[in-house]
C-alpha cells in the first residue's frame, strides 16, 4: 500500500485540468541509481507550510529530517510523465559539483492523488537574483562576476559531459548554501531538463530573458541554449540589466524576439566604459545566434577571462567594472520587486512564468533615464503545486 502524504504541507489542489494526475498510464519508471521510497514521507520527515520556493512543476516546502533535525527542502510534483522526466534528471546530476543535491525521494498518494516527494538539501542562502537586486547601484566587479561564471560552468560542464541540457539556467535557479560570503553556488529545477543523446530538442521552453534564438522555435536546438543563457547572465552580472528586452511591456514582443534571433545588443556608456574587452569578448562568443558558432561549456571554461586572475582592468569599483543599477527583472512567479533602473534608454520589462503558456506579467513603468525607482509585478501560470 502507497505511504499517505498526509495535510501537513496544506494549500489548494490545482484546479481540475491541470496536466497531472495520479500515475498517468505510460509514466516512465523513474531512472538512475535508486527507486523512490513507498512509505510515507512524514514518518522520516516533519513538513512545515514554510514555502521556501516555487519551480517550474512545483512548490518547494520547508522540512526537517526527523531523527537528525537536519533542515531540508521538499518540492512536491504530481506524478506524471514530466515530473518523472524531472526526477530523472536531477537525480542523475545529483553529487555533482555545484549543484543542488537530492536526498531521498518519495512516491506518496496525496488527496487521491500520487505525488513524488523530492527532499533536497536546503540553500538557506537565498537566489543569485536577490544578491544582485541587494547590490543596488553597485555592479559585481570583474572578479566577482568571474568567480560567479565559473561556478556555473562548473555546474553546466558536469550536465554537459552527461548529456543533459538545463534549459532554465538563470538567476533565479541559482542558490547560495548560506548567507556568508564564501557561500557555495548551485543550480536547481530541473524541471526543464532534457537529455540530449537520442534526439534533437524541439519543444520552445524558456524564460523569456535568457532564451536561446534557436529555442524561439521552430528549428531544432540542444546544449547549447545553455550556453546562450550563460552570456546573459554574465552580461547582467556586469552591468546590471539583460542584453534584451521588451520596450512594450509585454514578457517576449516581436521586437525582442527580433533581437534576440539577428543577435542585436550593444554594451552603453556608462555601464560599460570600464569594464574589460576579454570580458565583452567573451559576451559576444557566448551570444552567437548560430549554436554551432557558440562557444562550448569546456571552451568557457579555460577562456581566459574565466582563469587567469589580474586580467580585468581596473574600474570605479576596484577591478570591475562602472556603476550600474541593479537587475530590473523580476522573479519567474507572482512577485514584487523594487529595483533600481539603469541609466539606459527608456524600456519596459516585464517576465512571466517559465511555462510555454504561461500568463504573461504586467509592467506598465518605463525605467526612462537615471535611477528611476521601479515595482515590478508577475504573474506565474504554473498549476502543478500544492
Amino acid at each position: 500500500m502507497d505511504g499517505e502524504m498526509g495535510e501537513e504541507p496544506g494549500g489548494a489542489l490545482p484546479p481540475p485540468g491541470a496536466p497531472s494526475g495520479p500515475g498517468q498510464a505510460g509514466a516512465p519508471a523513474l531512472a538512475g541509481r535508486r527507486e523512490p521510497k513507498k512509505h510515507a514521507v512524514t514518518e522520516d520527515y516533519q513538513l512545515s507550510k514554510q514555502v521556501l520556493g516555487l519551480g517550474v512543476n512545483g512548490k518547494v516546502l520547508e522540512c526537517f529530517h526527523r531523527r537528525t533535525g537536519q533542515k531540508c527542502a521538499l518540492k512536491v510534483l504530481y506524478d506524471s510523465p514530466k515530473a518523472r522526466q524531472e526526477v530523472e534528471q536531477h537525480w542523475q546530476a545529483s553529487g555533482g559539483p555545484h549543484i543542488v543535491r537530492i536526498l531521498d525521494v518519495y512516491e506518496n498518494m496525496h488527496r487521491n492523488k500520487r505525488c513524488l516527494l523530492i527532499i533536497m538539501e536546503c540553500m538557506e542562502g537565498g537566489e543569485l537574483f536577490s544578491r544582485i537586486q541587494e547590490r543596488g547601484d553597485q555592479a559585481f566587479t570583474e572578479r566577482e562576476a568571474a568567480e560567479i561564471m565559473r561556478d556555473i560552468g562548473t555546474a553546466i560542464q558536469f550536465l554537459h559531459s552527461q548529456n543533459i541540457a538545463h534549459r532554465d539556467v538563470k538567476p533565479e535557479n541559482l542558490l547560495y548554501t548560506s548567507k556568508e560570503r564564501d557561500a557555495v553556488l548551485k543550480l536547481t529545477d530541473f524541471g526543464f531538463a532534457k537529455e540530449t543523446t537520442q534526439n534533437a530538442l524541439q519543444t520552445p521552453c524558456y524564460t523569456p530573458y535568457y532564451v536561446a534564438p534557436e529555442v524561439l522555435g521552430p528549428e531544432k536546438y540542444d546544449k547549447s541554449c545553455d550556453m546562450w543563457s550563460l552570456g546573459v547572465i554574465m552580461y547582467i552580472l556586469l552591468c546590471g540589466f539583460p542584453p534584451f528586452y521588451s520596450n512594450t511591456g509585454q514578457a517576449i514582443s516581436p521586437g525582442m524576439k527580433r533581437r534576440i534571433r539577428l543577435g542585436q545588443y550593444g554594451f552603453p556608456t556608462p555601464e560599460w566604459s570600464e569594464v574589460s574587452e576579454d570580458a565583452k569578448q567573451l559576451i559576444r562568443l557566448l551570444l552567437k545566434t548560430d549554436p554551432t558558432e557558440r562557444l562550448t561549456i569546456t571552451q568557457f571554461m579555460n577562456h581566459p577571462w574565466i582563469n587567469v586572475p589580474g586580467l580585468w582592468k581596473k574600474g570605479l569599483q576596484g577591478d570591475g567594472c562602472s556603476e550600474s543599477g541593479s537587475l530590473a527583472l523580476a522573479p519567474s512567479m507572482e512577485h514584487h520587486v523594487s529595483v533600481t533602473a539603469p541609466a539606459v534608454p527608456p524600456r519596459h520589462m516585464a517576465l512571466h512564468c517559465p511555462l510555454l503558456g504561461g500568463a504573461p506579467g504586467s509592467l506598465p513603468h518605463p525605467g526612462g533615464f537615471g535611477r528611476t525607482r521601479l515595482t515590478i509585478y508577475t504573474t506565474g501560470g504554473c498549476s502543478a503545486w500544492f
